[in-house]
């Protein structure tokens, strides 16, 4: 592990920050790791930006350092300091996924899978006898309407039938009578004709 070492840019965007707080949040939020806020002392103070000046206007005795670049130095290693924490756990965390095994197929996956398929295409079996069998019943069903309806025009049928046999039943019944009242006039006109004396002319 070595130490971050930043350039000029880096330095005066980190300096133009005027609170530490959300240093590292990006690293925490993308880890499983718990975030831990830096407080810094330094967190309502003003900080001093660093403004580039010619290398005409540098005097050969450099002026005494004012109050704010020692706080703006304080600050500058306030935040090297978070860095290189940072780039150590990145650090630690790059080794930790290196070292773990890469993800291997599971074959148990693999053996529920084929079980799914064979149980789907098995229930899909079961619903075409299903589908089929209820083909059949209604088949059955019309069928059985069908012949149902012809048992009843049969009945009515039989119905009239029945109808006309009683009627003429009824018919041969009068027939009979009259012809036995005929018979027994005929026979109490032949008693009374053997009865009567016979007269010779």
């Amino acid at each position: 592990h070595h130490p971050l070492t930043l350039g000029p840019g880096a330095i005066q965007t980190l300096l133009a920050c005027r609170s530490s707080d959300n240093i590292g949040a990006p690293f925490y939020s993308a880890h499983p790791l718990p975030y831990q806020p830096y407080e810094s002392p330094l967190h309502d103070s003003p900080v001093a930006t660093v403004e580039p000046r010619q290398a005409a206007d540098t005097p050969e005795h450099p002026a005494p350092v004012p109050h704010n670049a020692s706080r703006s130095e304080q600050m500058l290693r306030e935040v090297q300091a978070t860095l290189n924490t940072l780039v150590e756990m990145a650090g630690v965390f790059t080794r930790h996924q290196s070292d773990s095994s890469p993800l291997q197929p599971d074959p148990g996956l693999a053996e529920r899978e084929r079980e799914l398929q064979a149980q789907e295409a098995r229930l899909q079996a079961l619903e075409a006898q299903l589908q089929a069998r209820q083909n059949e019943q209604e088949h059955r069903r019309t069928r059985l309407a069908e012949h149902e309806a012809a048992l009843d025009r049969r009945a009515a049928e039989l119905d009239v039938q029945i109808e006309k046999l009683v009627a003429a039943k009824e018919r041969l019944r009068r027939l009979m009578r009259t012809v036995n009242e005929n018979v027994h006039v005929n026979n109490t006109l032949g008693a009374i004709g053997k009865a009567l004396p016979v007269v010779d002319d």
